[in-house]
């Protein structure tokens, strides 16, 4: 048995129904939704076709290559002081997470000042943050609208897009993340074959030590290079393939106006024709 409070609530909630029944069938709906309906698709084809502000794409696609030297049949020691580990699906994967971190983000932001490129006044409102103070979680949202990294299961690459209002902030981006990527690959590739050398060595074997040596002087070398961008490149052997550099967009993909604005105008004549249908129904049921 209910409760007298849930019988108040359910008569409430049941009158409030009513009355919206009877004041959607005393409008003039068909009259109104038809001046809605032009409304907001005027509004829209206004916004993306005259105020929504550019943005260009640049694409890098990269790969982390794939060794033979794990699944040989007899395991040469010595392969592992020079040749790369890893590459797989799982490396892919978690190379694209460690590119769209938040500590990416902030490396990213110091280096390009991102919230004022993607907060700048000069653009239109709905496609630029608000501010450029606001919530860190808010820049984040906001980042990961306009940089995105998908993995190919056909090909096993990774492709990079990222979107500024100009060519070259859009190219800086991208290019920074392949770098970035390198970095990671040289570490993850160093520490991997470790790993693998632990299985077969003390860890006070001398190519044990080596490596760590090479490791130490990696994560040096990449710190100092990130201090100071302008440093020359690393000295270590290219881990990654880059299969497309990160390109220097000339035409603004983005926003799709056409695209856009024709998936709008036909989802609002879709909605005025379902508003319409309930409207006549409740006609109907009402006389």
């Amino acid at each position: 048995m209910s409760s007298p409070s849930e019988s108040i609530s359910t008569r409430a909630r049941t009158r409030l129904g009513e009355r919206l029944l009877r004041l959607l069938a005393s409008v003039s709906v068909p009259r109104y939704t038809t001046y809605a309906t032009l409304i907001a698709c005027t509004l829209a084809v206004l916004y993306w076709g005259a105020l929504a502000s550019d943005r260009y794409v640049s694409e890098a696609r990269i790969v982390m290559p794939r060794s033979e030297v794990g699944g040989a049949p007899s395991l040469d020691l010595g392969s592992l002081l020079t040749s790369s580990v890893g590459g797989g699906r799982s490396d892919q994967l978690l190379l694209r997470d460690y590119l769209m971190s938040m500590d990416m983000l902030n490396r990213l932001d110091k280096a390009l000042d991102l919230r004022g490129h993607f907060s700048d006044r000069k653009r239109d409102i709905l496609s630029r943050m608000w501010s450029r103070d606001v919530p860190q979680e808010w820049f984040y949202r906001h980042f990961l609208s306009r940089v995105g990294i998908d993995y190919d299961d056909y090909a096993g690459v990774l492709v990079i897009r990222a979107q500024a209002y100009d060519p070259k902030m859009a190219h800086a981006i991208d290019a920074m993340l392949v770098d970035e990527a390198e970095r990671y690959a040289q570490i993850q590739d160093l520490k991997a074959r470790r790993s693998l050398l632990l299985r077969y060595l003390a860890p006070e074997a001398p190519a044990i030590s080596d490596l760590d040596f090479q490791i130490a002087a990696a994560e040096k070398r990449i710190a100092e290079e990130r201090k100071n961008p302008a440093a020359p490149g690393s000295v270590f052997p290219m881990k990654l393939s880059v299969f497309q550099a990160p390109t220097l967009p000339e035409y603004p993909l983005e926003p799709r106006r056409i695209y856009n604005i024709v998936i709008f105008v036909l989802v609002a004549f879709v909605v005025a024709g379902i508003v319409r249908l309930l409207a006549a129904i409740v006609r109907e049921h009402k006389d």
